[in-house]
């Protein structure tokens, strides 16, 4: 492999997603597989957490991808290459959403990788954690808490309260997103952390 081709496969993997966006638009695919191994991975857990499936998000996840690829030219604003994959993922997972393992909850061992802990964006209040209970047998139960809390949100609720809570979206950014306006976002967060307390009052002091 000659140099040049090494400089250039490094330039393309440091390289920022509206560039990637711009080299992958004029047909460079490996840009595009940049993309893919940078975003599969969060794009995955966000499918995962919005279906409750390992099979289904992997079909979300790989849907999505082609989709994106297919409708580059689409995309208003490379920069947003993100933002874009994951709304693109949600419709399709809108539209999807009455299949087979529609109304069935999170798999309550089904690890999903890092993010933020739901219980930890809640308002103030500290963890039960019996003394001598073990730290890390409490923290799987806990997070296995979190999860079906949030499969018992309606899907509206439960896309927004990922990105915030997993992703760190504002709620401009989540209103790109799910397609609707801030103050929408804004009440669907609300009336999903009302739940979700509600929900995870055992785990709350």
């Amino acid at each position: 492999m000659s140099s040049s081709k090494v400089k250039d496969g490094m330039a393309i993997e440091g390289a920022s997603d509206g560039e990637l966006v711009h080299r992958a638009g004029k047909g460079d695919v490996a840009a595009f597989n940049v993309l893919v191994r940078k975003w599969e991975k969060p794009l995955y857990n966000f499918a995962l957490r919005l279906t409750g499936h390992r099979d289904d998000a992997l079909d979300l996840a790989q849907d999505a991808f082609l989709k994106a690829y297919n409708q580059l030219h689409q995309l208003q604003g490379a920069d947003k290459f993100s933002r874009w994959l994951f709304k693109i993922a949600l419709n399709l997972f809108y539209s999807a959403k009455r299949g087979s393992h529609e109304g069935q909850t999170i798999s309550l061992d089904e690890e999903v990788g890092n993010g933020l802990n739901l219980l930890d964006a809640l308002p103030p209040g500290s963890l039960k954690n019996p003394a001598g209970s073990d730290a890390l047998v409490f923290e799987r139960e806990r997070a296995r808490g979190v999860r079906r809390a949030i499969a018992q949100l309606v899907p509206d609720q439960r896309a927004a309260i990922i990105l915030k809570i997993y992703y760190g979206m504002k709620f401009e950014e989540i209103a790109e997103v799910v397609d609707c306006p801030v103050s929408t976002v804004k009440s669907r967060l609300y009336a999903a952390m009302e739940i979700l307390q509600e929900t995870l009052k055992d785990w709350t002091e």
